[in-house]
């Protein structure tokens, strides 16, 4: 499915490149083009001169010219993407997702408001105060993106989707306000999350569904999807998420797109997804699969994330910053401590080419403004860390640059 286009195959000269601009300057100067004509000729001209200066990156889609990136603003060049943090909410509402269902909160923890009297409640129960599963205020969102931004951070990929809160529009104006890329997802959560109407659609009205959100524009705007994400899987794959992995499968194979799949903390799902993605024709290498981190202090968990790289999938560690307890889960909490010395054992082993990192910032307890660590987090005070411990330029740039741009790149 995947082939290398003809720029990668036979590099274009440098001569040849230098020698058709000074021929489109002269063309131009000759014959009195008009602005249309001239567009015209700089856009060839663009497109071999990057051909030539990225011709590494180039494995494109049949059908495709170059490799690209869509953001909410619009696409860009993998190389402008710069340190990215793949897995990250801005704009999103959880409460579907609550044991206690919307509307049906007991008690006061539905008026309450998240704050310094009652943090220490959420790091023994993140759902017990509802306020804390919604992330809509715009204003904040730049004040806390910027620290992000203000410690190296270039780009940040959004993992709300349809039923989750997601708003294409709050999201460029964040990008606008910011200067961060942004790139947006399609598909859906959880089953529980999803809008009723996914109950009864078929796999291919899904497809199609996703695929408009990916080139037409989301939430009746023009603003496209450039990621599969975050899809999500229950403590068992119910019948109407395996329909949505299915589907996802169908709009990679008609855009290239990557797709990210949440795994239900615990619940081994990992290799059940990649055989149904595998089985509809997803090539692992554009497979992200989301909290496998959650099961680390199961003793399997080495020789699954070794099983899953040998697949050729990337997973990672997407929760630095996040230390509190969730009596829904039969596990127990993961610290930053636990995910550096795994991530090291990993990289060790060689699968630092298949690992990314994020801080999964998804409830007001994780901003910087409620005593979390925020967007910057990892940028900040895990980075220096793992500089510390022996970590080369080279190594960080895998895990924060290169890895995430293959993924995002189509």
């Amino acid at each position: 499915m995947w082939t290398v286009s003809w720029s990668e195959q036979r590099r274009t000269p440098v001569f040849l490149i230098r020698a058709l601009r000074t021929l489109w300057l002269v063309t131009c100067w000759m014959l009195n083009l008009s602005d249309e004509e001239y567009s015209s000729y700089l856009r060839l001209i663009q497109d071999l001169s990057y051909a030539d200066d990225s011709s590494k990156y180039h494995i494109s889609q049949k059908g495709s010219k170059y490799m690209k990136v869509m953001t909410v603003v619009g696409t860009i060049r993998p190389e402008e993407l710069g340190i990215t943090q793949i897995h990250e909410h801005i704009c999103v509402d959880l409460r579907c997702n609550s044991p206690q269902c919307p509307g049906n909160v007991q008690g006061s923890s539905q008026e309450q408001r998240v704050d310094a009297s009652n943090i220490d409640i959420l790091h023994q129960d993140p759902y017990a105060i509802s306020d804390n599963l919604v992330l809509d205020d715009e204003d904040l969102a730049v004040q806390e993106l910027s620290r992000f931004k203000g410690a190296g951070g270039n780009t940040v990929v959004e993992m709300s989707n349809t039923g989750i809160g997601r708003d294409a529009q709050f999201l460029r104006r964040v990008a606008k306000g910011t200067g961060l890329n942004i790139i947006m997802s399609c598909g859906y959560y959880v089953a529980k999350c999803h809008p009723k109407s996914v109950e009864t659609m078929t796999v291919e009205e899904i497809a199609e569904q996703m695929l408009a959100e990916v080139l037409e524009g989301a939430d009746g705007t023009d603003i496209k999807a450039g990621i599969i994400g975050e899809i999500g899987t229950s403590e068992e794959i119910l019948p109407q998420e395996r329909r949505v992995l299915i589907a996802s499968a169908t709009v990679h194979k008609k855009t290239g797109l990557s797709i990210a799949v949440h795994l239900c903390p615990g619940a081994g799902h990992a290799f059940e997804v990649l055989d149904i993605l595998e089985n509809e024709g997803v090539d692992p290498s554009r497979i992200i699969l989301l909290h496998l981190e959650d099961s680390l202090s199961q003793p399997s968990f080495l020789s699954d994330c070794e099983a899953v790289a040998k697949r050729g999938a990337y997973f990672g560690f997407f929760a630095f910053g996040h230390v509190y307890s969730n009596p829904r889960w039969s596990i127990p909490p993961t610290t930053d401590d636990d995910r550096i010395r795994v991530l090291l054992t990993l990289v060790e082993k060689g699968f630092i080419s298949q690992i990314l990192l994020s801080c999964d910032v998804c409830f007001k307890m994780n901003l910087f403004k409620y005593g979390g660590g925020g967007y910057g987090h990892i940028l900040i005070n895990i980075i220096p860390r793992l500089r510390q411990l022996g970590f080369s330029d080279l190594e960080v740039n895998n895990l924060l640059i290169d890895n995430p741009r293959k993924l995002l790149s189509f």
